[in-house]
């Protein structure tokens, strides 16, 4: 079985990247920045992703398809897409991580990926083999 352009960038750059290349492919996003980013796929994924993107000029058509789709999709492991404070970014991380940060008004998300990946790596292990299943997801829907 042939791989998808999206695996390729995720052996390449981690996992999180393969919903950014999903996006990028479909000419939905303009600027984008995921976290972890560590190759080869699978060495060493503990902390779970972070995505950040922005839609390309803030389409109102690009967010009411993407938003929706992403919310829709269901695995073990919850996903909380946010619009942040700063620009027109939005930025999708599991809820749990999301939840940690809320906890903490001085834990950005980002910092709380990192807290989760010391206490519970094997959760940050899910959470990227579940991304790439998104960008599958994303991928087939979009």
């Amino acid at each position: 079985m042939e791989e998808k352009y999206f695996e390729i960038k995720a052996v390449k750059h981690g996992p999180a990247s393969a919903v950014i290349a999903v996006l990028k492919h479909k000419k939905l996003i303009e600027w984008s920045s995921c976290s972890p980013v560590r190759s080869p796929l699978g060495d060493g994924q503990s902390e779970p992703p972070i995505i950040v993107w922005r839609f390309i000029d803030d389409r109102k058509d690009f967010v009411d398809k993407v938003l929706p789709m992403i919310n829709a999709y269901s695995s073990a492991i919850d996903w909380e897409i946010r619009r942040t404070k700063y620009g027109n970014k939005f930025k999708l991380a599991p809820k749990i991580v999301w939840e940690l940060s809320d906890m903490d008004s001085e834990l950005f998300v980002d910092d709380a990926a990192g807290k989760m990946e010391k206490s519970n790596p094997k959760f940050g292990v899910a959470a990227n083999q579940d991304v790439l299943k998104m960008a599958a997801y994303l991928d087939e829907n979009l």
